[in-house]
């Protein structure tokens, strides 16, 4: 037995159990939220905000956003992020400072992304950000009939 419990925990056994236990753990504190999916942009509604999440538990949040447009004419999007306090049971206070960061491969915080071509795009919220609620609006520009946003955007976080 005194044998045993060594070779157990021997070099290749030992990396192959820490393998494990690290996708484990990813897999087990890591997760995503779909706000937008397929969400189209065109003369009604020319905005729409997204269900309100819960953030109080998570960290690391990122996002990854995919605009579409279909034009005749010229269209555009902005997307803004949204923090939100609870101030009564039946109110929240939000905030939009400049909480997003390397959007568009801006290094500068900014209070909204923009998009004005077919485009994919990741960016993140700074860690030091504290806030109970999280929600997004996407508002389109010179959208109509035949000038159409399609968006899509995934947030993931960590526990």
């Amino acid at each position: 037995m005194g044998r045993v419990l060594p070779a157990l925990f021997s070099g290749a056994i030992m990396k192959r159990l820490i393998f494990i236990f690290l996708i484990l753990s990813c897999s087990l504190f890591a997760g995503s939220h779909t706000l937008f999916n397929s969400d189209t942009l065109d003369a009604s509604p020319t905005s729409i905000v997204s269900d309100t999440v819960d953030i109080s538990t998570y960290r690391n949040i990122s996002f990854g956003a995919i605009y579409d447009e279909t034009e005749v004419g010229g269209v555009s999007a902005a997307l803004t992020i949204e923090i939100g306090v609870t101030v009564s049971s039946d109110s929240i206070t939000w905030f939009d400072y400049d909480i997003i960061m390397d959007a568009n491969g801006t290094d500068a915080p900014q209070a909204s992304v923009s998009f004005t071509a077919d485009d994919e795009d990741f960016f993140y919220l700074p860690g030091e950000l504290v806030g109970e609620k999280l929600r997004a609006t996407i508002t389109g520009t010179g959208t109509d009939a035949d000038d159409i946003v399609v968006f899509w955007l995934t947030m993931f976080y960590k526990y």
